[in-house]
């Protein structure tokens, strides 16, 4: 049984001093040299500190010329000592020491149809890259907007399609008097995560897709993750949201597709809302939470404190079960510590490191 240490060995964030401050944190990852990489969504740069937390650099601005960014959505290492900063359409690469090396420019953009999300970058080469296509299907009579997801890979080859699947669904309706696209409550959503050679891709629902980088072929794993029943509580809320935005469709009668054509209220929670690689060894999967769905609708049962994440083996076998606090999104997994962001009630974010310990 893995568990973390009761307080963080590294916090970031706590600096007052101006230009230093953390907004919308997409990235955090401890590099080869043991510092701390940081990518700033809301400054559009990436923060670079030492071992131990203190300031070291600021790297690039918002921008879309060489070594600027357009909000980093993630961080990682390529190449031995490069880092590779993740952005919609695009990767742009740095040497060890911070410096702008070049971009890769994803084959599709953003057009407001589709949009090229990057995934992973060759672990030996920054030569490849593997990345997902996702493309907005048209809205149905229903109201449903659904998307569809191609996993590809770049290199020097040219592009391949290695997989398509099912991608989020959204729900069109009216929010304080204007049309809104809104998550579907308790809906599954896909998630990914990727190691060296291997991607990993589940629905959220019921099953978990293990790819080769190198081959075009993908498995299924083995593994089937428990749906738990949504309460009561959230089957009133549920039905209680629903009623009430019928009602507010009626005032604004004419401007959307109404709330009658909602999917049936489902009765249970997805499996899994997200995946991590810890070392390549083991795959982490967070619960789906709780206390945090569309329109609030499970407003009534709160998110706990902590959240049980389960560990698979290489096999897909489950091998230990981890509480991780509520507050904190892992975002890198190492041999013994575990990267992320903290958030707290008033919404400020910290970056911190916790030791990750082990009974075996």
């Amino acid at each position: 049984m893995w568990s973390l240490a009761s307080a963080p060995t590294v916090e970031i964030g706590t600096d007052e001093q101006p230009g230093r401050e953390l907004f919308r944190v997409t990235g955090a990852m401890r590099a080869a040299d043991g510092s701390l990489i940081v990518a700033s969504a809301g400054t559009s740069d990436i923060r670079v500190f030492a071992r131990d937390g203190s300031w070291l650099r600021k790297i690039g601005r918002a921008g879309d010329g060489p070594g600027d960014f357009k909000s980093p959505i993630g961080v990682l290492a390529c190449g031995g000592d490069s880092i590779a900063v993740l952005q919609q359409g695009r990767i742009t690469l740095l040497t060890a020491s911070g410096n702008f090396a070049r971009v890769i420019t994803l084959p599709l953009g953003r057009d407001g149809a589709t949009s090229a999300t990057p995934v992973s970058i060759g672990p030996a080469s920054c030569d490849e890259s593997l990345w997902l296509r996702r493309r907005a299907l048209p809205i149905d009579t229903s109201g449903m907007l659904e998307q569809e997801y191609s996993l590809r890979r770049l290199d020097r080859a040219g592009e391949h399609e290695i997989l398509s699947f099912p991608g989020q669904v959204r729900f069109r309706t009216t929010v304080g008097g204007s049309p809104a696209m809104v998550r579907i409550p308790f809906w599954p959503e896909p998630s990914w995560t990727a190691w060296n050679d291997v991607i990993y891709w589940t629905s959220g629902a019921d099953r978990i897709v293990r790819v080769r980088r190198d081959t075009a072929g993908w498995i299924n794993w083995p593994w089937a993750g428990d749906r738990p029943d949504i309460t009561s509580a959230e089957r009133g809320q549920y039905d209680a949201t629903r009623a009430e935005l019928l009602r507010e469709d009626a005032r604004y009668a004419g401007s959307v597709l109404e709330w009658a054509q909602l999917p049936k209220r489902p009765e249970t929670r997805p499996s899994v809302s997200r995946m991590l690689s810890h070392d390549g060894e083991f795959l982490w999967l967070r619960p789906y939470p709780a206390g945090t769905d569309g329109l609030g609708i499970n407003a009534l049962s709160p998110a706990p404190e902590r959240e049980r994440w389960t560990i698979l083996d290489a096999r897909g076998g489950t091998v230990a079960r981890i509480d991780v606090p509520s507050a904190f999104t892992v975002t890198q997994i190492r041999r013994n510590e575990v990267v992320g962001v903290w958030k707290d009630a008033e919404g400020v974010e910290t970056v911190r490191v916790y030791a990750l310990q082990s009974s075996r």
